[in-house]
């Protein structure tokens, strides 16, 4: 029996995020998560030090704050926090671009 690939959420992380949990794109089973604050809650205890400074941080690091993309269009961390979570959703983690 196959996976369904569209039991899952989708979040493409940023390249120092990537480097450190293998892979640019992280498939987030659904399970109990009804909203993006539970899929970044579990992320933050379960994964990457990244997660629990960007909650902290409300959407912010110490790099800056980062630009969010949900299913294509651009949010606040307010408003991805409150989303509901579905199969196939996908957040895309936009690093601040610093410059000099």
């Amino acid at each position: 029996m196959g996976t369904n690939l569209k039991s899952y959420i989708y979040l493409r992380v940023p390249p120092d995020v990537a480097a450190r949990v293998g892979a640019s794109k992280m498939a987030v089973p659904i399970g109990r998560h009804k909203n993006f604050h539970d899929v970044l809650a579990e992320l933050a205890v379960h994964s990457d030090p990244f997660f629990r400074e960007f909650i902290a941080g409300r959407g912010s690091t110490e790099e800056g704050p980062f630009m969010l993309v949900l299913n294509g269009k651009s949010v606040s961390y307010e408003e991805l926090v409150q989303a509901p979570a579905y199969p196939g959703d996908e957040v895309i983690f936009v690093a601040p671009i610093l410059g000099g």
